[in-house]
């Protein structure tokens, strides 16, 4: 029989009573021999972990609480420094997931020790046919750094009729739920950049571990279930601002030099026709958020700059989209993955 490894499951909660306690009732029904759940009240209004501690009765759970929230990234490097199994998952609090979830995933990754991160399939939780928003079959990003997903594109997200099942190698894992080794973080020395706050922290993980010669992978086999924005989308203002800002601030710290030309000469257009697109939409909050993300800028690049190591592989080499995603959906119409034509340079 083979011995599968201990992990930690790590699970924030920001004002989302409901959605975790149902989260944390579905992963007690997790079929694997030795895991724990680490949840942190991550500055709620109320005092959650308590009544999370109340509803929820298992020695596996450990509840934490801090007073203030730290964002996504705070949370979880606050959080992941508890971890003590050799392998830690990332879960949103708003998730349900599959029985054999964990043992999927687990398993892959101890036959791909070339790995560092392992994303499993995300399904919606409210039309399990579909793939959700955040993750899908595993993430990509093109050359001007617009992420998506196989299975999702833009606002298209796909019927899962398993023409993605297949294991492969992926740009970025879903920080809605992904499998990291621990030694991954010892060797860091920290898990997010704190700057991201929400959003493009997992895409600026997964490519700082691709630099240092590690891979990423989508193992859907595994499958879990996501509500999609349980937290910030309640706020879809706030999302579209750091979806914007923060997206700028992931090229500019990780592109090598040739590819962050290139990015800074073309990139601009593409600002300029998303203004254009929210105002035919009349969509002027949208305008607002993105006005507001490119003025953050002015004094964020300069510190991002600093945060270049020089450590860069070229996009050339990376699983990257070599093209434009927004031409591809938006001018050529084509809103399926394998519509893309895609080939992922999976070596499995």
């Amino acid at each position: 029989m083979i011995r599968l490894p201990g992990v930690s499951v790590i699970i924030l909660n920001y004002n989302g009573i409901d959605d975790t306690i149902s989260c944390l009732k579905s992963l007690l029904k997790t079929d694997y021999p030795d895991f724990e759940i680490l949840v942190l009240d991550n500055g709620s209004a109320s005092n959650e972990a308590k009544i999370i501690q109340r509803n929820i009765n298992s020695k596996k759970l450990k509840i934490f609480r801090i007073g203030q929230n730290l964002g996504f990234t705070g949370g979880n490097n606050w959080l992941v420094k508890y971890v003590k199994k050799k392998y830690f998952v990332l879960l949103n609090n708003d998730t349900l997931v599959n029985k054999y979830w964990l043992k999927r995933l687990v398993s892959f990754a101890k036959n791909k020790k070339d790995g560092a991160v392992y994303q499993p399939k995300i399904k919606l939780s409210y039309d399990q046919k579909r793939f959700d928003y955040a993750g899908a079959c595993g993430g990509y990003i093109d050359y001007f750094g617009y992420p998506f997903t196989r299975g999702r594109i833009f606002e298209s997200r796909e019927i899962d009729r398993g023409q993605y099942d297949d294991p492969t190698r992926i740009f970025w894992a879903s920080g809605a739920a992904m499998l990291i080794r621990k030694s991954i973080l010892e060797e860091e020395g920290y898990l997010f950049d704190n700057d991201f706050f929400n959003y493009m922290e997992e895409i600026d993980f997964c490519w700082r571990l691709m630099n240092k010669g590690y891979k990423i992978y989508s193992v859907p086999q595994s499958v879990v279930y996501h509500k999609v924005a349980g937290s910030a989308g309640k706020n879809l203002l706030k999302k579209r601002y750091w979806e914007h800002r923060n997206n700028i601030l992931l090229m500019i710290k990780n592109l090598e030099k040739t590819d962050l030309l290139i990015f800074l000469t073309i990139r601009p257009l593409f600002e300029l026709l998303t203004y254009l697109n929210y105002i035919m939409q009349l969509k002027f909050k949208f305008v607002a958020s993105l006005f507001l993300a490119h003025l953050t800028l002015f004094y964020m690049i300069p510190k991002f700059i600093k945060k270049r190591t020089g450590n860069y592989k070229k996009l050339s080499e990376l699983p990257v989209f070599k093209g434009s995603i927004v031409v591809s959906y938006f001018i050529e119409n084509k809103k399926t993955f394998k519509s893309l034509g895609f080939d992922s340079e999976s070596d499995l």
